[in-house]
C-alpha cells in the first residue's frame, strides 16, 4: 500500500463519523494530505507513536467540527498545527492523570487484596472485575492498561468508534478514581477513631 492510500484510509477514518459538504471535505482532505506527515513527526517528538497518531487524528476531528472557524482562517495549516499542539497538551495531561489514577487504582487493588487475604491471583481476579459496570468495561481497561493497546486497536476489536472507546475509558477511570477516593475517605475515618 502506498503513502497516498494510507493517507486516504486514515482520512476516511477521521471523516466517516462527520457529515460535511463535499467542498469542506475536500479542504480537510487537502490539509490531511499536505500536513499529516509533518504533524505526525511533530507529535512523535514528544509522544509515543500510538498517542501521536491519536492526537493528530483528534486535531483533524476538531477541524471537522469547527468548519466555520477554519474557513475564516487565512492560514489554515497554522490553525491546524495550533490545534495539534492543544491536543498534544491535553493528551500529555490526560496521560499523566491516567497514570496517576492507574497507580492509585493498582494500590487500591492491593489494599483490597490484603484486606481479603487473597493468596493467589485466581481468587483476586474473581473480585477485581466487580469494580466495573460490565465485563466489557473490565476488558477495555485491561486492554488499555495491561496490554497497552491504542484506542484504535481496542475500538476495532470491540466494534465501536475510537471516540466511544476513549469516552468509555475515561468513564471507567473516573469511576475507579471515585472508588479510590471512597476508600481513602473510609481509611481516614478509621484513622480518626
Amino acid at each position: 500500500m502506498n503513502k497516498n492510500q494510507n493517507y486516504t484510509i486514515a482520512f476516511r477514518n477521521v471523516t466517516k463519523e462527520r457529515s460535511m459538504s463535499n467542498e469542506y471535505e475536500d479542504l480537510i482532505e487537502e490539509l490531511y494530505k499536505n500536513h499529516y506527515k509533518e504533524m505526525i513527526s511533530y507529535a512523535m517528538s514528544s509522544l509515543r507513536r500510538d498517542i501521536a497518531e491519536e492526537v493528530v487524528q483528534d486535531a483533524f476531528r476538531i477541524a471537522c467540527t469547527k468548519k466555520e472557524i477554519l474557513k475564516e482562517k487565512d492560514n489554515k495549516a497554522a490553525w491546524l498545527m495550533q490545534t495539534l499542539k492543544y491536543t498534544m497538551k491535553n493528551a500529555a495531561r490526560s496521560e499523566k492523570k491516567y497514570r496517576n489514577l492507574i497507580t492509585e487504582s493498582m494500590r487500591l487493588i492491593e489494599i483490597s487484596r490484603e484486606e481479603r487475604n487473597f493468596t493467589d491471583e485466581v481468587d483476586f481476579d474473581l473480585t477485581f472485575p466487580q469494580w466495573f459496570d460490565s465485563a466489557e468495561d473490565y476488558d477495555l481497561f485491561m486492554k488499555k492498561i495491561m496490554e497497552e493497546k491504542t484506542y484504535k486497536e481496542i475500538a476495532e476489536e470491540m466494534g465501536i468508534s475510537v471516540e466511544a472507546c476513549r469516552k468509555r475509558f475515561e468513564r471507567i477511570l473516573k469511576k475507579l478514581g471515585q472508588k479510590y477516593l471512597d476508600i481513602k475517605t473510609q481509611e481516614g475515618k478509621h484513622t480518626l477513631r
